[in-house]
């Protein structure tokens, strides 16, 4: 099956006239020429604007245009409604006008504003934030000689995000001012800025707009009732169309899908839109030659369709299951685990099935990074991002994107809000991303949402990445498995008891919780491992996903006291770079290397087993059964670019770039400060063996400062602008101290008069 080209289509203005559910702060369109692999059909708009009071998901954009004016709204305008400056929420500043009265079913609302007089066919586009569930009906008046004349009128219900909604203008000859008139039940709309476009060579251009309910937003076409849009195909033999379908709450929004030939209808369904993404299905009858796919919008108010594409049912359709569990230290999995501190019977299983990577090295000691450089296959030094706060270029290549590329449906759940889409980026390449907006949750709803969509995919290739939060702090297991680690008989909160460590070192949750026994809270975080196990164990036990590939490993480690660090990973040590790393595929051979491995080969090899041919950096990690000798030095970057570290031949040997800011810590780093670890004789890395080996230390060292000094590439970041409560919530989880933003200039940058620099200058 192959898809007809493309036409040429102009770039489009996102118009986003019809959404429900909220989501992140965020604002993206696609557009057919700029990514159709994305689009999986080469649509075209079929009276597609004809919609009456309701119009979505296209836009009237120009070959050649020019903009009118734009600005932020300082305008006169009716019933009292007052203009407040309006605090910036997430990554999109919203501060200009708070538009209502503060009152619900107030009436009509509006505002007035100059235009130049030369100009015509103009379209007006609104960028506008109001609360979810509100309601509201926008109109845009062209005022000339004869007083206002009506233009476009559009029906909108705000989702919790900043939205960019389009008007068109009446040509009204000498134009003097517009009027944007607002009616509706939205107490607080809050308008923030506008641009006024003349219309030269006026198309019409298809866009894809993020929409969903909360967390599952998905890349969507919005058609008005009486709406159509069709795609020529060529293929042959039987294939089927699939798509998500979404609707409005309690509205009438209906889709007919037709296959046709010479101009007939050969095959037709039909499907209900209503709250939440319906899944639909077209067999395609045997074919071939071309064809067309038509859809049409036979209800009475607006649908969006996502995922639209066609395929072919596939028997044993390969899948490809990624797992990581954030915070999870490499000792702690049954198989591993000597001292057995853990009860993981799901996670040995897969082990006993697959290949154990004992040796395994996260790139650094932070989330989001870290799972940047996986999904990239990018070292932090390369991709520039070193912090929570900053998201990844969309002009990234993906593991996620690779996979779609191949033909591969694909999904992704996380557990956490800095991995949400505004301020993450990892969302790219996935057809389905589900996220919370706020805090953390249980990696239970994550797996559940797994479970529900993974049979969408019926038939077709996957891939999966499920995330979970569980072992991170706060250190909150079901108290049933805490049992499992902490006797009963023993109080963790004994006031003649003391955990003997500093409260200024301790995160808050400890001291809060008034916990007095180190034991305990090893326990709990014991405890959270073994909740991690259950609840994957659900995801395995799924047929397609226990004949798969299946891959487990984490972002980073823990540390539970190793260099005065208590239960956090804010330092970058073995502790917190040691993961957990397992293999499990039909076919590969069941085995357990301790060669030295890095998490950032993981997108490499599934790409490999998967048989994708495709530019992806890294290293396929069978090599670590096939040639363990061939084994390469690992380099890891710490968090905010505070430190950074380089494993050779079962030496390690860490570097502070920035003096350590103390937190969650018994002690500080300084910088230049240089520790060298003997692995082989200390597999724990407790104790500083520099002194002892200092010329193994400075070759160490050099070859560390030179890797440091040569990223390859002008990186990969996009800087978000955060609000307060967001960098709080990055606080409250142990993220806070250093920087937003992509990094500027060398990491490395020795300070003269620096003692550490000095000695090994010597």
């Amino acid at each position: 099956m192959r898809s007809l080209p493309a036409p040429s289509i102009a770039l489009a203005i996102l118009v986003s006239a019809f959404a429900t559910g909220c989501g992140p702060s965020e604002i993206e369109t696609l557009d057919v020429s700029q990514d159709p692999h994305r689009l999986g059909l080469n649509w075209g708009a079929r009276d597609l604007l004809d919609g009456g009071a309701f119009r979505a998901g296209t836009s009237i954009e120009t070959q050649r245009s020019r903009v009118v004016t734009r600005g932020t709204w300082e305008a006169k305008s009716s019933n009292g409604v007052k203009q407040t400056p309006v605090p910036d929420r997430g990554a999109f500043p919203m501060g200009t006008l708070l538009f209502g009265s503060g009152e619900e079913g107030k009436g009509f609302r509006n505002v007035k504003f100059p235009l130049p007089s030369d100009i015509r066919a103009q379209q007006l586009t609104v960028r506008v934030y109001a609360t979810e569930g509100e309601r509201l009906r926008m109109s845009v008046f062209a005022v000339g000689s004869g007083g206002p004349v009506a233009g476009e009128v559009v029906d909108f219900t705000p989702n919790g995000e900043s939205t960019d909604v389009a008007l068109r203008m009446p040509d009204v000859p000498g134009a003097v001012a517009a009027i944007l008139e607002i009616a509706g039940d939205c107490t607080s709309p809050a308008f923030v800025s506008f641009t006024v476009s003349e219309v030269l060579e006026a198309s019409t251009t298809l866009v894809r707009t993020r929409q969903g309910a909360t967390g599952d937003k998905r890349w969507s076409l919005g058609l008005a009732p009486g709406a159509e849009i069709a795609a020529p195909v060529f293929f042959e033999g039987q294939g089927r169309l699939r798509a998500s379908v979404l609707g409005h709450e309690g509205a009438d929004g209906a889709l007919e899908l037709s296959w046709v030939e010479d101009g007939a209808p050969v095959a037709t369904t039909r499907v209900e839109a209503g709250e939440g993404w319906r899944e639909v299905s077209l067999e395609v009858p045997e074919a071939s030659g071309a064809g067309e796919l038509v859809v049409r919008n036979v209800g009475g108010s607006g649908v969006w369709i996502a995922e639209d594409r066609i395929d072919r049912r596939v028997a044993a359709a390969p899948t490809y299951l990624l797992i990581t569990s954030d915070t999870h230290r490499g000792d702690h999995i049954g198989r591993y685990d000597a001292e057995e501190r853990v009860l993981t019977p799901n996670l040995d299983r897969l082990a006993d099935r697959g290949i154990v990577f004992t040796n395994c090295y996260a790139p650094t000691n932070v989330t989001n990074p870290s799972h940047m450089a996986l999904m990239t296959g990018l070292p932090l030094r390369d991709t520039r991002i070193a912090n929570n706060a900053t998201a990844l270029s969309m002009s990234a290549n993906t593991l996620a994107e690779n996979f779609q590329r191949a033909g591969f449906r694909t999904f992704a759940a996380t557990s956490v809000r800095h991995l949400k889409p505004s301020q993450s980026g990892l969302h790219q390449g996935f057809d389905r991303y589900d996220a919370p907006l706020e805090g953390m949750r249980n990696g239970q709803v994550a797996v559940d949402r797994l479970l529900e969509w993974i049979p969408d995919a019926e038939g077709t290739p996957l891939f999966v990445w499920l995330h979970v939060y569980d072992a991170h702090a706060p250190y909150s297991p079901p108290a049933k498995l805490v049992k499992s680690h902490y006797p009963s008989s023993k109080d963790p909160r004994a006031e003649d008891q003391d955990l003997g460590i500093d409260p200024k070192v301790l995160a808050p949750w400890i001291t809060k919780r008034k916990i007095t026994d180190p034991e305990y809270i090893d326990a709990l975080y014991a405890a959270g491992v073994d909740y991690v196990d259950q609840i994957v164990g659900e995801l395995l036990e799924v047929p397609r996903i226990d004949t798969g590939v299946v891959a487990f490993t984490a972002d980073h480690g823990e540390s539970l006291g190793v260099e005065g660090v208590w239960w956090a990973h804010s330092r970058l040590n073995y502790d917190t770079i040691h993961i957990p790393m397992m293999l499990s595929a039909a076919g590969l051979e069941p085995a357990r290397t301790d060669a030295p491995v890095e998490q950032i080969d993981v997108g490499r090899t599934l790409l490999d087993i998967a048989g994708v041919d495709t530019e992806f950096p890294g290293r396929d990690l069978r090599w670590a059964v096939d040639e363990p000798e061939a084994a390469q030095p690992r380099f890891s970057l710490g968090a905010h670019g505070w430190s950074a570290a380089v494993e050779v031949d079962g030496w390690m040997l860490t570097l502070q770039i920035k003096e350590y800011p103390r937190p969650f810590s018994e002690r500080t780093w300084v910088h230049g400060e240089t520790e060298l670890f003997n692995l082989r004789e200390d597999p724990t890395a407790a104790t500083n063996v520099l002194d002892e080996n200092f010329e193994r230390a400075r070759a160490m060292r050099e070859a560390l400062t030179d890797w440091l000094s040569d990223p390859q590439g002008p990186g990969l970041a996009v800087d978000t602008e955060l609000s307060p409560e967001a960098l709080a919530s990055l606080e409250a989880l142990g993220y806070g101290g250093g920087t937003t933003g992509g990094a500027v200039g060398a990491w490395w940058a020795p300070r003269p008069g620096s003692d550490w620099n000095e000695r090994f200058e010597d």
